[in-house]
């Protein structure tokens, strides 16, 4: 394992250590995962130890640091050595906790399929050269709502799709949200469904409003999460 992995945030820029917010208690586990970069399909797994979880991220302790915004590709096992499931997720932070040993903070992502992506007129297609993103983004004027728990529980935020990529979602609101808030996003479709999204970017829009960076989260169930702690 090389003791940096450059690879950038797919869809906007990474969050530092101090913006972290957790929408979820992370308890001890005494698990273990395989780890790789996204980018690097011929990298051999990293054998990883679990020493935190919740339903959106992961806490992995691993011999060096890997960089903020690198994407990794995840298979979680419980202390019995059953398999959960692969996972995506993006290094929020490491931090080193002795000699060869550090700690790698990781958020769960998802992404959307084609079908899905084919309500916004979209699709999922790489950058031609690599600018940092690992999806395409499509441009689209959307309406729809959003809320989160910071709110009054039952209220609804407007809110307008400005772009979208299998990834990430740009999105324009009428009031500010702090990044790593996590936000559910009803996607208009034939087959209406709620999408779960964490503000990774905020910036002052100059239509007025605010635009939020999101990507699309990942979560565990809470069967997946009783098997990994097992």
């Amino acid at each position: 394992m090389s003791a940096h992995i450059p690879f950038p945030e797919t869809e906007f820029d990474p969050r530092t250590s101090n913006e972290e917010r957790r929408g979820a208690v992370r308890v001890p586990a005494e698990a273990q995962a395989l780890c790789r970069p996204l980018a690097d399909e011929k990298c051999e797994p990293w054998r990883a130890g679990i020493r935190d979880v919740s339903s959106i991220g992961v806490g992995l302790v691993l011999p060096g640091p890997v960089d903020a915004g690198t994407l990794l590709h995840v298979e979680l096992s419980n202390k019995h050595g059953a398999k959960i499931r692969p996972l995506l997720a993006r290094v929020v932070h490491s931090e080193q906790e002795g000699e060869g040993s550090w700690l790698v903070g990781c958020a769960f992502l998802s992404e959307l399929d084609e079908s899905q992506l084919r309500s916004f007129q979209a699709q999922r297609v790489r950058p031609a050269r690599q600018d940092g993103r690992r999806w395409i983004r499509f441009p689209c004027h959307v309406e729809t709502v959003c809320y989160t728990s910071e709110t009054v529980p039952g209220e609804r935020r407007s809110a307008r799709i400005l772009n979208v990529s299998a990834g990430g979602i740009g999105l324009l609101l009428p009031c500010q949200f702090s990044e790593g808030t996590l936000l559910q996003l009803e996607i208009p479709s034939e087959a209406a469904r709620l999408a779960l999204i964490r503000v990774i970017r905020v910036v002052e829009h100059s239509a007025g409003g605010w635009f939020l960076g999101c990507e699309f989260a990942d979560q565990l169930g809470a069967e997946e999460l009783q098997e990994l702690l097992a």
